[in-house]
């Protein structure tokens, strides 16, 4: 009878872990938030764009993800202005920048913070997912999460 109780909690304590799990659906992506992860504002999306930001409470993670509609630039281009401006005026050191399937990631340090910006477009949008972490690897887990719904898949890095 005690191994039968002892089971039955466990059962019902791993089924309250599962309802529990957070899953967020857009226009450009659906994902069921790691355990540790959390939605920090309601995702906003208008005129084709979308911002949605989440935390990790445990190591201190923020993962910021925002799509625009194209401009009339290249992602070199986007790459190239934002490392110049954007990360310029918050004094950011550029650690490197790299394409790597099609996506442009660059690394950088800001005071005790590493980060990794992901920047990537398709046909309709330009996605930048911004990491902020002790450790830049540290937001990986959530974006390994992500599904990118139907064209919307070059947006974001498979890691």
């Amino acid at each position: 009878m005690k191994k039968l109780l002892i089971l039955s909690l466990f059962a019902l304590l791993s089924f309250s872990h599962a309802v529990l799990a957070k899953t967020i659906k857009t226009t450009f992506f659906e994902v069921d938030l790691p355990k540790d992860w959390v939605q920090v504002k309601d995702v906003t999306e208008e005129d084709n764009s979308l911002f949605a930001t989440f935390s990790n409470k445990q190591n201190g993670t923020a993962v910021i993800i925002v799509i625009k509609p194209n401009k009339n630039y290249s992602l070199k281009e986007t790459v190239d202005k934002t490392t110049k401006q954007l990360f310029s005026e918050f004094k950011v050191n550029i650690d490197s920048v790299q394409e790597v399937d099609g996506i442009y990631v660059i690394d950088y340090t800001f005071k005790n913070a590493k980060g990794r910006y992901f920047m990537s477009m398709n046909d309709k949008s330009t996605c930048s997912i911004l990491v902020t972490a002790s450790n830049a690897n540290y937001g990986n887990e959530l974006i390994k999460a992500i599904s990118p719904t139907k064209n919307n898949e070059t947006l974001f890095p498979s890691l």
